[in-house]
């Protein structure tokens, strides 16, 4: 299965290999060791908390949370997995730290430092001894983070947050719009395309590892939806990749009944958060019902489920199958709109 779109990709081993080779030489952000640091890393990281609290600067439950089980630790891995919605197909990297030396400190440290970035940016980093083994070699990544590591994401955003403060003055300052998903950015402008070229141009210039590859249009994806400026209006709909296929977890798997019923409610409740107007809601749902036929889900289940959703948040009458009505759909979408995502949830539950 490949890294975006569930697709399932058949390749030959020779020309992955390749271009796993060209990832190393073309990012130029890792060394191949000629030995196994791992020994060593393992006995820094348990010096190093052992010190902590010896001293007392970490308390009993701090040091048990982060200490490393020599029975378990292992090297990290790396692996590729294909990115079919680019052009040219290239790989992504992948690090499988599960029992690396370090990943019982990364975990703890991203549990209290994400709570605490998400809230206050509302609105240069290199980890030493990152070391991973891909085939029979032993590399140590010398820029950036892992991709698969838990404090990868948080030093990414605070690093970003950092970098980002220039185009967030500008666009505060003309009352733009600025959003930035981990390294995704999206932003309206109204003034000369010269003048935007020339700011991301500049932009590019902030720092050697960070080059902003940008389009400009009036209708551009930003992660997975679709935003249009229609003569000043902004809609938004469901974005889907040109690579993507109807492919989830088909209805004659053996997994338990809820796994269906959550896909058809994330699916719909996609469909209503992302569409804002009544035709691309109509559009967005009938391709999730053709999309849930294809892979087998009974016609009667469909309807089943999709009759409880919009039951849920339109009940002035129990045989109300589908949303006909704009206003209908319109009254749900806001009452939808206004109830956080489990995302959101799970942010809240963690700084409480």
């Amino acid at each position: 299965v490949t890294d975006k779109g569930n697709n399932f990709y058949i390749g030959s081993a020779v020309e992955f290999e390749q271009k796993a080779t060209k990832f190393f030489s073309d990012t130029n952000a890792f060394i191949e060791l000629s030995s196994n640091p791992f020994n060593e890393i393992l006995d820094k990281v348990i010096q190093l908390l052992n010190t902590l609290r010896g001293k007392d600067l970490i308390r009993k439950w701090q040091y048990e949370q982060m200490i490393p089980d020599r029975t378990t630790c292992e090297l990290a891995h790396l692996y590729f997995n294909p990115k079919t919605h680019k052009d040219g197909i290239p790989v992504r990297p992948i690090e499988s730290t599960i029992h690396a030396s370090t990943t019982k400190i990364s975990k703890f440290l991203d549990k209290i430092l994400r709570p605490i970035f998400d809230d206050k940016c509302k609105e240069t980093t290199i980890i030493d001894d990152n070391v991973f083994a891909y085939g029979s070699k032993i590399y140590k990544q010398t820029t950036g983070g892992a991709m698969g590591s838990s404090f990868t994401l948080t030093l990414g955003n605070i690093f970003m947050s950092e970098w980002q403060q220039k185009l967030v003055e500008e666009q505060t300052k003309t009352g733009e719009l600025y959003g930035r998903y981990i390294d995704d950015v999206f932003m309206t402008w109204n003034r000369s395309e010269e003048e935007l070229r020339k700011l991301l141009d500049d932009a590019n210039t902030w720092h050697s590892n960070i080059k902003l590859d940008y389009k400009i249009n009036k209708s551009l994806p930003f992660l997975d939806v679709l935003l249009t400026n229609n003569n000043g209006t902004l809609t938004t709909s469901v974005y889907h990749k040109p690579a993507a296929e109807p492919y989830i977890t088909p209805f004659t798997s053996d997994h338990p009944r809820h796994v269906f019923v959550n896909i058809i409610k994330i699916s719909l409740e996609r469909t209503t958060r992302y569409s804002s107007t009544f035709e691309e809601f109509n559009n967005e749902r009938r391709d999730v019902k053709l999309m849930l036929l294809y892979n087998g889900y009974p016609l009667t289940f469909i309807e089943n489920e999709f009759k409880k959703y919009f039951f849920d948040y339109k009940s002035t009458s129990p045989f109300l199958q589908y949303i006909d009505k704009e206003k209908n759909y319109i009254d749900m979408r806001q009452t939808l709109l206004g109830q956080p995502t489990f995302r959101q949830s799970q942010v809240a539950l963690s700084a409480a």
